[in-house]
């Protein structure tokens, strides 16, 4: 399908979907293995990766934030590839944040090398072309092909060291036993509204990169981040840092 397609032209969510499914296809007979069958969106609808909302959207353009969730998606469930615990290469990204959705789709894909941010942007909203696919495609099926990532310290003031990344079980015995403690939960205020853990205050992490002085007005005191994956907490905990507060610690109540 996507040979029949001009590099620099953009793609349905269908066009993306079933040149996806086709590519594996092709992959997997390249390697020997079975066939794989069956309709490209009615397969991945039915493997997961991809959602209701996209094939009721399937005539509509398929953006790089949507592309990155599908493809992250596609290589969890279709090729069992676990995520990179360090995704430095992801976290100097400039709109990162910008998609609360996004955030851990982009980060793997991006520190995977599948995906790409130009001068550190990577531009979710943006049309793919059939040539950016091709090229995604490759490089999810082909680790050889990936381009690798610099993978960036975060730069940290002397004072203090890096944040501390929690468990939810050491983030909850830290709230019992640390005194004058601050628990920010850096999700959206919808987000918060729907629902949070006991004792947490709403701060976001867009409010966070902004104003990082508003998470406490001594340096001093001990900050806990939180958020359902992890990814948000920790963002907002390395900003904390750089702004010098000392002791920040993060964690995802469901990671």
């Amino acid at each position: 399908m996507l040979e029949n397609r001009l590099d620099d032209q953009e793609l349905s969510i269908r066009e993306f979907a079933e040149g996806l499914w086709e590519t594996f296809s092709k992959w997997r007979e390249g390697q020997g293995m079975t066939q794989t069958s069956g309709d490209g969106m009615e397969t991945a609808l039915l493997h997961g990766w991809l959602e209701p909302q996209d094939a009721m959207r399937k005539e509509e353009f398929i953006c790089r934030g949507d592309a990155a969730r599908i493809l992250h998606e596609f290589m969890q469930r279709e090729l069992g590839e676990a995520d990179e615990e360090d995704w430095g290469a992801a976290k100097e990204i400039k709109d990162l944040y910008d998609c609360r959705v996004c955030v851990k789709h982009v980060a793997q894909m991006v520190c995977k090398g599948i995906m790409t941010a130009k001068d550190g942007v990577f531009v979710r909203g943006k049309h793919v072309t059939g040539l950016e696919a091709k090229e995604a495609f490759r490089r999810l099926l082909e680790p050889g092909t990936r381009r690798v990532a610099d993978k960036k310290a975060a730069a940290f003031p002397e004072r203090g060291s890096a944040p501390k990344k929690l468990t939810k079980e050491e983030a909850l015995c830290m709230l019992k036993g640390c005194a004058g403690i601050r628990f920010l939960d850096v999700r959206t205020p919808g987000e918060y509204a729907a629902g949070s853990l006991e004792g947490a205050e709403n701060l976001s992490l867009l409010q966070l990169i902004s104003h990082p002085e508003r998470a406490a007005s001594d340096p001093e005191t001990p900050i806990l981040l939180g958020c359902d994956g992890g990814y948000r907490s920790e963002m907002a905990a390395l900003r904390l840092k750089e702004a010098g507060y000392v002791n920040v610690s993060y964690f995802g109540w469901k990671s």
